[in-house]
């Protein structure tokens, strides 16, 4: 992994408010675009999607807040007491950022449970807070 600590010349972040820990679209597309309001974090995200071949496909998920809320968010920190590594949760928004600059495939970011689900004669499955998406490199 990349070193996501300040670099000289990078922006005050935190004068900023801004997490520089986190990727942002919009400071990847800064940086693809030669621009100076990036991070390292948007730098190494941005380098990653680059080296996937076009036709690739990216398929992740990640626990959220979402359907459960507080029980999940229970369940994460008591996991961060005992195990490792350390867990957190984002929202679905922040997943869906992961995707920037892809295709992303239907049904989009949602419930793992919900996406592309078979017909089953007790219907529709009940969501959970582990969500995810599929997107494709153009």
């Amino acid at each position: 992994m990349t070193d996501v600590s300040p670099t000289p010349g990078e922006p005050d972040a935190v004068g900023a408010g801004i997490d520089t820990t986190v990727s942002h679209s919009a400071r990847i597309w800064d940086y693809w675009l030669k621009g100076a309001d990036n991070y390292a974090v948007d730098r190494e995200v941005g380098d990653r999607i680059e080296e996937m071949l076009p036709g690739s496909y990216l398929a992740l998920n990640h626990p959220t807040l979402q359907v459960t809320g507080e029980k999940m968010a229970t369940a994460i920190r008591y996991w961060n007491e005992y195990g490792t590594p350390p867990g957190t949760h984002r929202t679905p928004g922040e997943l869906a950022r992961f995707f920037d600059g892809m295709d992303l495939i239907e049904p989009g970011v949602v419930s793992i449970t919900r996406w592309r689900p078979e017909a089953t004669t007790s219907g529709e499955p009940e969501e959970i807070d582990q969500f995810g998406g599929v997107g494709r490199k153009p």
